[in-house]
């Protein structure tokens, strides 16, 4: 007879996720420092978010950095002038975020492949130069700094940074990522995954495609404002650069990297883009260039991501996603 409990049962490949996440949690503040592994949890939500709307709705966006930045602007911001409380002003930012996500993709999701990724980039470019030019609010170049705030929880602060921020982000990073799977694996996430993989039969079968692509844009936008929101808790400071293209592309490298529409790609190209980046920027200025050498290669030879690969090669289950083939083709305006 089957027990509440049965549900919970794992495979083995799941329990050696679980088990090698857990070990590598506990190691890594030890091997690469508190900071750096703070900064992994803050990036690997973002990676997190924007994997959403690239791995399983199909679509590339060159300005999700307008909605990490917005999170780390409002969360300020709401500190400043609003309230200083820490929690209310993440919320803050979360909605701030999503908001923007809701008026650029109404916009944005008119198009589809490189139409649609060049208006995300050109909303993101309208949003920087407004808080590069707002000097009165948001301190313009000189950005602005985060103020003392009451994020007190019974003795414990994320604000004060260390292992307080590395256990709370721990907390964050589980939560967004049961949030998501759930999302995934939802009547809207395996429709979400038929848009992607056929549009065209979609619309045939009868469902409202810019609606479902909408939401998960959505949903995509204030993942990535929590993201911005926990970066501004972490640094204590955020300019403009938090919303220029570089920023959008390295968390696009960052889901290529672990893999495209997988769930735990985003923290494994987040963890690995943030550590390679922190060592070789100790060692050269142009350690841009290698990681431009590490995307060519792994588009022509490992197109599933590293994630990808690992899950392909010890689980009987393939990678849900698509490779970088199939994202080359999307972004083909001939095909559209």
């Amino acid at each position: 007879m089957a027990t509440p409990l049965d549900r919970f049962d794992l495979t083995r490949f799941q329990t050696a996720n679980i088990v090698g996440f857990a070990v590598l949690l506990v190691v890594s503040p030890l091997l690469f420092g508190k900071f750096v592994m703070n900064e992994v949890l803050v990036l690997s939500i973002f990676a997190i978010g924007y994997n959403l709307i690239l791995g399983y709705g199909g679509e590339l966006s060159l300005g999700h950095a307008a909605y990490f930045g917005l999170g780390a602007y409002t969360t300020i911001l709401f500190t400043s002038h609003v309230v200083a409380n820490l929690y209310l002003a993440i919320v803050a930012g979360v909605v701030v975020s999503a908001f923007a996500a809701a008026l650029i993709g109404a916009f944005s999701l008119r198009r589809r492949g490189v139409y649609f990724a060049m208006i995300t980039l050109a909303f993101a470019q309208m949003v920087y130069y407004v808080v590069f030019q707002w000097n009165t609010l948001t301190g313009g170049d000189n950005g602005i700094a985060l103020d003392t705030v009451n994020g007190s929880l019974g003795g414990f602060d994320p604000t004060a940074g260390g292992t307080q921020f590395y256990v709370f982000g721990i907390v964050m990073l589980v939560l967004v990522w049961l949030v998501t799977r759930r999302i995934v694996n939802s009547p809207f996430g395996h429709v979400l995954t038929a848009i992607r993989e056929n549009e065209t039969r979609a619309v045939h079968i009868g469902y409202d495609v810019n609606r479902y692509l909408l939401i998960a844009f959505v949903m995509s936008g204030a993942i990535s404002g929590f993201g911005g929101a926990l970066y501004a808790v972490l640094f204590s400071f955020v300019t403009p650069n938090l919303l220029l293209l570089n920023i959008s592309s390295e968390v696009a490298f960052m889901a290529l990297l672990g893999g495209i529409g997988t769930f735990n790609g985003p923290i494994v190209g987040a963890f690995i883009y943030t550590i390679l980046s922190d060592y070789l920027s100790n060692v050269t200025k142009d350690w841009q260039v290698f990681f431009g050498a590490v995307i060519v290669l792994m588009i022509l030879f490992i197109p599933d991501g590293l994630y990808g690969v690992y899950k392909n090669y010890f689980s009987d289950e393939e990678v849900v996603g698509f490779d970088v083939q199939d994202l080359l083709q999307r972004l083909n305006p001939r095909d559209r």
